[in-house]
């Protein structure tokens, strides 16, 4: 038996308790009573065996005991990055971890990467178990490709920049990225033909007119607007689309059979944090991870919450609408992104980019083909304190960041 064939066995072996205990789990359908019962036994196991063994918590063990995660302060990405060593088990801290990233090592036994880097800020580094990236993988398996194990898949998925999380997945999964180009992309994807496509909606979009037919379509990494989701149900209108929520900081959410975008909580427990009546900040502790530890992380999305799901899982649907620190706010009163891109999308008939400037200042741009007139004057109703600016320009799609449409500077 070859080297590569006795590794595929060992990754597949490890791969498939994590993939059985989720679907285990789902087959069962619990109800949201008896699930929050189990998924309390299971962070209090957590607490007690994983998150009260890193330095940031362990002096707080008494009182954890006592008062679970209540006991334990909201933690965000800057404390995490500045204080890394205190949150993981070996005590590394974010500079090592980075550093072994750029040089391709890691301690035995873990893999080290880091997130993209494309919202701003400084890079946030993670480490994981051979343990927790085979339940990683097993589980998104057992959510988004459930039929993995009967079905010979070609998976191609669009990453900013490699991830070693994939690694496991073995010669079914291909991992690409656009850095290279939207041609380089596009010649490597028709080389795959794949079955299953996990990419951002900017990349999808570049791959809607090669006649690929996909079984899955799985949107990742940015979030999508309706319109970007018809031109893709459009393209591919016998595939399957999903999306799976997800960052450095963890897995998240995955779509189920019916399309809704259903909270991972059989991984995490989520508090949706209000931000107004309607919009939410998820909040996270992750007890699935036990070397680096994730307790109330501020996640900084913004999400609503979605209409129950006929699917009968006990997990609450979400929608995910874009970043906190770029959710425009205007007089106190915040602008929704949904709200937002549906009004300027169906005045002016085509892409664009917002960006708040400033307190009151909107700053629209729009390709030269869209009615800029009816578009400002669309933004003008739903925010009549703002000053609207706009410039004429054409618009493409980013190889190297992740498509932000709307932002906010001040």
């Amino acid at each position: 038996m070859s080297c590569s064939h006795m590794n595929r066995r060992r990754d597949t072996v490890m791969i498939l308790p994590p993939y059985l205990r989720t679907r285990g789990l789902a087959a069962l359908r619990l109800n949201r009573r008896t699930f929050e019962t189990w998924q309390t036994a299971q962070i209090n196991r957590w607490l007690t065996n994983a998150a009260t063994q890193v330095d940031a918590f362990a002096p707080q063990s008494d009182q954890i005991t006592q008062s679970g995660l209540t006991a334990l302060p909201r933690m965000t990405r800057d404390g995490l990055v500045s204080n890394f060593a205190a949150y993981n088990r070996l005590s590394l801290s974010a500079s090592a971890v980075l550093e072994m990233e750029a040089d391709g090592s890691a301690p035995t036994g873990y893999h080290v990467g880091r997130s993209t880097g494309t919202t701003g800020g400084r890079p946030m580094p993670y480490i994981v178990s051979d343990a927790e990236r085979s339940r990683w993988l097993g589980t998104i398996l057992a959510k988004a490709l459930p039929d993995v194990w009967r079905t010979r898949h070609r998976v191609a998925v669009i990453l900013p920049r490699p991830s070693p999380l994939y690694d496991r997945a073995g010669a079914m999964v291909q991992v690409l990225s656009p850095k290279e180009g939207w041609q380089a992309l596009r010649d490597a994807v028709t080389r795959i033909a794949p079955t299953v496509i996990v990419a951002p909606p900017r990349a999808l979009l570049s791959l809607t007119d090669l006649g690929l037919t996909p079984r899955r379509v799985v949107l990742a990494a940015e979030v999508a607007d309706q319109h970007d989701r018809n031109m893709i149900t459009t393209a591919w209108p016998k595939a399957r689309i999903g999306e799976i929520y997800m960052a450095t900081e963890g897995l998240f959410a995955v779509s189920c059979d019916h399309g809704a975008l259903h909270l991972c909580e059989d991984r995490t427990h989520v508090d949706l944090e209000p931000i107004t009546n309607d919009l939410f900040e998820p909040v996270i502790s992750d007890f699935s991870r036990h070397t680096q530890i994730l307790a109330r992380y501020r996640t900084g999305d913004v999400v609503r919450k979605a209409t129950p799901c006929p699917c009968g899982s006990p997990h609450r649907p979400i929608a995910v609408l874009g970043r906190r620190r770029d959710l425009p706010v205007i007089n106190g009163v915040h602008l929704p992104f949904d709200t937002l891109g549906r009004v300027i999308r169906d005045a002016a008939g085509s892409d664009y980019r917002l960006c708040q400037k400033g307190g009151f200042t909107l700053h629209l741009t729009l390709p030269p083909e869209a009615n800029a007139t009816a578009a400002s004057q669309a933004l003008a109703d739903i925010a009549p304190d703002a000053r609207i600016q706009t410039t004429i320009t054409p618009l493409t799609l980013p190889t190297d960041t992740k498509l932000r449409r709307i932002t906010r500077i001040v």
